[in-house]
């Protein structure tokens, strides 16, 4: 900093005034120190994002692993039901070969079904399955669900596999519970509760066929007193 100075009668006065060089090295070091604060600020903001991806990271591995704990719960879900149900047990003597069942699927429902009455009545049950099984995925309508579903369900009791049977029958009711068929196949189920000796069941059944159907055929309603009197419904 440079100083001039002068003395006059009315006292000292003294100017200051300051260096050119001074000034720039006061600009410098404004200049450093406003870097030295940026480069801070972005070496903050990188570690905050490193943290930050790893948290989403953790959070991700912790939804997968979860996502697949609910995947297996249900895939056991569903094993155990279809065990229970009976409809998985003894598969390989219940289900029919593989190339039956390919060739069961080129045909239309209607014929499947037709193929599969004609396999019942010479006691080729696994065949007859195969071809209900084939008619209920291509069936399109609900009359042919149905029968399809009667079909299997006459195919699983010709196995003696009942509770398949008992299962199939309710499908087919579920199907059309105000048919004419569905009759037929509260008989079905009651006749497989039967099968079980699971009377309380049949007779359940029997009192469901009577409740939605009161003016049964004649058919029907000596069927349905003949499996009342088995089943002890009294």
């Amino acid at each position: 900093m440079t100083r001039f100075s002068c003395i006059t009668g009315l006292g000292l006065v003294i100017l200051f005034s300051t260096s050119p060089l001074s000034a720039r090295a006061e600009d410098e070091g404004g200049t450093r120190d406003l870097v030295a604060q940026l480069l801070q600020r972005v070496a903050a903001l990188e570690a905050s994002q490193r943290e930050l991806r790893g948290d989403v990271d953790q959070l991700s591995n912790q939804v997968k692993t979860q996502s697949e704990a609910l995947n297996k719960k249900l895939e056991d879900a569903q094993f155990n039901a279809g065990a229970g149900s009976g409809m998985a047990a003894k598969s390989k003597d219940a289900a029919a070969p593989q190339e039956k069942t390919e060739s069961a699927r080129a045909a239309p429902p209607a014929d499947l079904i037709k193929q599969g009455k004609a396999a019942l009545l010479a006691r080729n049950f696994d065949v007859s399955q195969a071809k209900a099984q084939a008619a209920i995925k291509a069936a399109r309508d609900t009359k042919t669900r149905v029968d399809a579903r009667f079909l299997l369900a006459q195919s699983l009791a010709g196995q003696k596999n009942y509770k398949g049977s008992a299962l199939a029958y309710f499908d087919a009711y579920k199907a059309a519970p105000r048919a004419v068929s569905a009759q037929e196949s509260l008989l079905g189920v009651s006749a497989s509760m039967l099968a079980l000796d699971r009377r309380k069941d049949a007779c359940e059944a029997l009192g469901k066929l009577k409740h939605d159907f009161p003016d049964m055929s004649s058919r029907i309603h000596k069927a349905y007193n003949s499996f009342f009197r088995r089943a002890h419904c009294g």
